[in-house]
């Protein structure tokens, strides 16, 4: 499967962010190099994303690389952000840690130690009014505070 030259085909000259989910690890990938050293035998799944599309790979039931994009020509949407724990932002650890850390990509200019990951809906509406949400993707990952808790 030749991943990087979709990459290359669909984001050219555009730097999305890369995720990768391997048997043993989650991690964000530096840059579409890495792609080449990608350990294609334990990925279970592959994101490539930016504002305008994502690339998705992901392991069948037969344990076979499939692949699709998505883009948001001529679909409604719906735009949501949710906040990603365990982040390292400059290689900075956070102060309170459960277990998991994620190194996010330099390029992202992320300030701060907490961040959020931006998802699209795709959706319409049904005959009687009532919405279907028939697709969704990432879109991108942005600056995010905690919100401040009452004690």
């Amino acid at each position: 499967m030749n991943i990087r030259g979709t990459y290359n085909e669909k984001f050219n000259n555009r730097t999305p962010v890369i995720l990768a989910y391997l048997d043993d690890k989650v991690q964000f990938l530096e840059s579409a190099e890495e792609l080449d050293n990608l350990d294609l035998e334990n990925l279970l799944e592959l994101r490539i994303f930016d504002s305008e599309g994502e690339l998705r790979y992901w392991r069948n039931h037969d344990g076979k690389l499939e692949q699709r994009y998505v883009d948001d020509a001529g679909k409604q949407k719906h735009e949501v952000e949710f906040f990603l724990w365990e982040i390292a932002v400059d290689g900075q650890a956070p102060a309170e840690q459960r277990g998991m850390l994620l190194k996010l990509p330099k390029h992202l200019n992320i300030s701060g130690n907490s961040a959020a990951i931006k998802v699209i809906n795709y959706y319409e509406f049904d005959e009687n009014g009532l919405i279907n949400i028939l697709d969704s993707r990432f879109a991108g990952i942005c600056s995010k505070e905690k919100e401040q808790q009452n004690a």
